[in-house]
C-alpha cells in the first residue's frame, strides 16, 4: 500500500501516534507521502510501524533491493544478477 494511502485510513490522532513511533514530524510523512525519499532508516520504521503495509520496497523503489535484498520483496519480485528487481514471468500474466 502507498503511504498516502495509509496515512489516509489514519484518524488525525492516529497519524500523530504514528509519525511518533516513526520519529518523524507528522508533516514529513505527508511530505514522504507526496514524494519526499525517506533515509532507509526513517523507511525500515515506516514497514515496520505500519505492520509491513507499507513497504520499504515502495518508499525506495531505486535502491531498496541493495539495501534489503531478502525482505519482504514483493510477490513476483526477484533480484537479478545484477542487483535489479525484475518481475518473474509468472508474475506477469
Amino acid at each position: 500500500m502507498r503511504l498516502q494511502d495509509y496515512l489516509r485510513s489514519l484518524s488525525p490522532k492516529q497519524k500523530v501516534d504514528f509519525a511518533s513511533r516513526v520519529g518523524v514530524q507528522k508533516i514529513y510523512l505527508h511530505q514522504i507521502a507526496g514524494g519526499v525519499e525517506p533515509s532507509p532508516l526513517i523507511s525500515a520504521r515506516i514497514q515496520r510501524q505500519s505492520d509491513g503495509v507499507v513497504t520499504v520496497y515502495e518508499l525506495r523503489p531505486t535502491d531498496a533491493h541493495e539495501i534489503w535484498p531478502q525482505e519482504n520483496q514483493p510477490a513476483g519480485v526477484t533480484p537479478d544478477a545484477g542487483g535489479l528487481c525484475v518481475a518473474s514471468e509468472s508474475a506477469n500474466p
